[in-house]
């Protein structure tokens, strides 16, 4: 091979594996959206806190290559994870030809996901372990592909019992992971799927970490359908939220960081009893919102940004899109940006909304730069920057490349340059 290659070639994938490893095919030649991109820049990266070594991960790479399944390698980080936990493969991956009969990169992940670690078979839901990095699910995944039950899975936070155990395991697959034990746990003590769906659009991260008074609070609700009917489940799980975090600070992107929390004993409580607390709590506190109350809401589904404009030189400014969760962090971003964002709220904790901040990292701190508005429709409608100002061409750019790579809309009267 020569000492340049001027392109990838998509039907010979060791061949420009080889290339981007050996430093003879450069990133910048690679066409938007490249199927190598991505592994490119992990094998050209550092290497400090990764699994194994750039080389091993390198000879990996090159044993799952086949000429008309390159599209796997679109899934740079999820091959990264799956390097890394080698040592739980049931065969070497120079024997994996895929078996399934679409050729996009999900399906040949997961095709590859299978014929590396599954010996039993794995509830759907449980793939996304895969498509979000998080070790923990990684580690649970590989634990239910071995044969072993979720209730003895590594870092098992939630109390199971047996039919909690199984009815996990019947999830729908479109849920998420943490989802998923909720609806365990919901379907074996007596309550249905409705329930689980309406507690799976609420905030239940702090209430969840307390396993005895989480199911305290379950029991309630099963026993109690009238507060789903009327509405006031929603009501309860903001007082308890409020009762149970004591503070909290935010850092310069508006992300929460560690939160300081207390028991709540729900021992004796009736509904009726808890809501005359609710009631209670929402006239003192203005019910909603109010300035000196943290109120924290479940994300969007969509992932944050990150680009440096010049990858070369280490002092150009790194961009940021990120969402804002929490009730301070948007209080910040209309004080900062002198516009209306802060009265948001409530409509980012209905999950009818979520806000994002684009910011520029430099050597002189955080510079807020545009706040952006998108919908429960995955839309983008509207784009503002200080005092309510249009945003500018480099600004739009970035924030077009990230809705690109999200798969946002972005509304016809959104005024990007």
């Amino acid at each position: 091979m020569g000492s340049q290659i001027k392109k990838a070639d998509l039907t010979r994938p060791r061949k420009t594996l080889e290339a981007l490893y050996r430093k003879q095919l450069k990133l910048s030649q690679l066409e938007n959206y490249s199927p190598y991109y991505e592994v490119g820049k992990l094998m050209r990266g550092e290497w400090k806190n990764r699994p194994g070594d750039k080389r091993g991960f390198y000879e990996f790479l090159s044993a799952i290559a086949r000429r008309h399944y390159y599209r796997v390698f679109c899934a740079g980080d999820a091959l990264l994870a799956i390097y890394g936990q080698a040592k739980h493969w049931l065969k070497s991956p120079k024997g994996w030809m895929p078996k399934t009969d679409s050729n996009t990169g999900d399906s040949l992940k997961q095709d590859l996901v299978d014929y590396l670690f599954v010996r039993y078979e794995v509830p759907q839901f449980m793939y996304k372990a895969w498509q979000d990095i998080d070790p923990l699910h990684i580690g649970w995944f590989i634990h239910l592909a071995q044969g072993q039950n979720i209730k003895t899975a590594p870092g098992m936070h939630a109390h199971l019992t047996k039919k909690m155990a199984h009815e996990f395991l019947q999830a729908p697959a479109d849920y998420v992971i943490e989802d998923a034990l909720m609806y365990g746990q919901v379907m074996a003590m007596g309550g249905n799927k409705t329930l689980t769906k309406k507690l799976s659009a609420l905030p239940l991260n702090h209430l969840f970490q307390d396993q005895e008074m989480w199911l305290k609070l379950l029991q309630l609700f099963i026993n109690n359908p009238e507060l789903e009917e009327y509405d006031q489940i929603d009501r309860i799980v903001s007082y308890l939220n409020n009762r149970r975090v004591i503070g909290g600070q935010i850092d310069a992107y508006g992300q929460l960081g560690p939160q300081t929390t207390r028991k709540i004993d729900l021992q004796g409580k009736t509904a009726k009893s808890l809501m005359r607390e609710v009631q209670d709590w929402e006239n003192s506190h203005q019910y909603g919102f109010n300035a000196g109350q943290l109120v924290t809401w479940t994300p969007a589904k969509v992932r944050n940004f990150l680009y440096r404009a010049n990858k070369a030189d280490q002092k150009s400014p790194i961009y940021r899109i990120m969402q804002l969760t929490n009730s301070f962090a948007i209080q910040r971003e209309g004080e900062a940006m002198r516009h209306c964002v802060g009265s948001y709220v409530n409509r980012c904790e209905s999950g009818d909304t979520s806000i994002w901040s684009l910011t520029a990292t430099t050597s002189s701190g955080v510079k807020s730069l545009l706040t952006i508005q998108v919908n429960k429709a995955d839309t983008i409608v509207q784009v503002r920057g200080k005092a309510n100002s249009m945003p500018g061409v480099d600004d739009s750019k970035i924030v077009r490349w990230w809705a690109k790579r999200e798969r946002l809309k972005i509304a016809d009267y959104c005024e990007l340059e």
